[in-house]
């Protein structure tokens, strides 16, 4: 079965360590999709963060941007395809005060 992977997006104003009472319904969807055995892994995100580019120059490591809607967390589910996968984040509760993002994973 296909894995995807689904991104919160948090904007710049929301970052900071998510507070446990925020994080009760994240933690019901998980243990609903874990039933289901559709879960594979999952977290919140640090707020900072690396970004790591290579040039001419060499790496170039800097503070993750400022100003910028970010990752704040992930979770990696099995899905038979982009639609289910879809419906699934759909019933994400992150989706009461952000947006989430859908990406096929594929094995290397």
């Amino acid at each position: 079965m296909p894995t995807f992977v689904v991104f919160a997006r948090v904007d710049p104003d929301d970052r900071g360590e998510p507070d446990d009472e925020l994080l009760k319904p994240y933690a019901r969807w998980n243990e609903t999709v874990r039933a289901e055995g559709r879960w594979i892994a999952g977290g919140a995100c640090d707020p900072g963060g690396r970004v790591l580019t290579r040039g001419d120059s060499g790496l170039s490591v800097t503070e993750a941007p400022d100003g910028q809607q970010t990752v704040g967390g992930f979770v990696i589910v099995r899905a038979a395809d982009y639609d289910e996968a879809v419906r699934l984040a759909a019933t994400h509760p992150h989706l009461d005060w952000g947006a989430l993002e859908v990406r096929r994973l594929f094995e290397m």
